[in-house]
């Protein structure tokens, strides 16, 4: 747990890249559920890297929803509170009370993105609106909702295509369990018969280990395929110890990143091997990415 000076700093920076985030993306927002992965590209904190939640619901919805996504949150909360007003009845009164105590610690948390904690404020909350009658709207409502709409579909394939052209790819990585670590302390991960990991182009070359897992057959056969071409095959016996790879990257790709497959199967055979990995165990065992520049 963090003093509680850092942990004021914290969350000033959190507050901070929280509205960075709102001001680059003021409409739509970076995404839902995309606040603590782009957190660290927004957040600064003197000697500490911060990779968090906001820490705040009422920015964090701002951040990951945009400026209509923020203003519709507090309209139904407004809505609700309205309602409730209008309801002679001590318990509302109290639910209502519950309700406003609740808000209160989402200035400086984020409990709406606990279930155990988000569901019992939304039941709450429609217990507030349960005595509302909600007149037909009128027409420019109507037709404001129809145009909003209209402009999330239309404009939701340019903003797929800048989302991946903008992703950030560099550790992520597919078919691979959990971290673990072997008696000098390596890193490694296991995999099945595809994984996939990511390395940025600007790099010249990757360094990674290999190694049979507790699964594999008495011999395998790693191919390695960099951005969809095959770029090298390992064989190992399943008492090898760890064999470094190395696969050059410079001028291969006008991408961002290149993507390395790893496909393990039974030597001689082009299709890899059906089994999957999980924490426990896998076919192979590969180690950290080491990149060159």
């Amino acid at each position: 747990m963090a003093e509680p000076a850092l942990a004021l700093r914290i969350r000033i920076g959190l507050a901070t890249g929280a509205i960075a985030m709102a001001a680059d993306h003021p409409v739509f927002g970076v995404g839902l559920g995309r606040f603590y992965d782009l957190s660290n590209l927004y957040v600064s904190v003197p000697n500490y890297i911060v990779r968090e939640n906001a820490h705040n619901n009422f920015l964090q919805i701002l951040a990951e929803l945009g400026v209509p996504g923020l203003v519709l949150f507090l309209a139904v909360l407004g809505t609700a509170a309205a309602a409730a007003r209008g309801i002679d009845s001590a318990g509302t009164s109290a639910v209502l009370a519950g309700v406003f105590a609740f808000l209160l610690t989402c200035i400086g948390g984020h409990p709406l993105l606990v279930p155990y904690a988000a569901f019992p404020f939304w039941i709450a909350l429609g217990v507030c609106a349960s005595g509302m009658s909600i007149p037909p709207p009128r027409k420019w409502i109507r037709i404001a909702g129809l145009f909003l709409a209209a402009a999330y579909v239309v404009t939701l394939p340019l903003r797929v295509v800048a989302a991946a052209q903008d992703a950030n790819l560099e550790g992520t990585a597919i078919g691979l369990s959990q971290w673990q670590r072997d008696a000098e302390g390596g890193r490694y991960r296991f995999a099945g018969g595809r994984a996939t990991v990511f390395a940025p182009a600007s790099a010249t070359a990757v360094r990674f280990r290999l190694r049979p897992g507790n699964q594999a057959p008495a011999s395998l056969q790693v191919r390695i395929f960099l951005d969809g071409r095959e770029a090298d095959r390992v064989l190992l016996d399943a008492n090898d110890d760890w064999r470094t790879v190395r696969v050059i990257l410079a001028g291969r790709t006008a991408a961002r990143f290149s993507r390395i497959d790893l496909q393990s199967g039974l030597p001689g055979q082009l299709e890899p091997l059906p089994e999957k990995q999980s924490d426990a165990g896998g076919l192979l065992a590969v180690g950290q990415l080491q990149v060159e520049r």
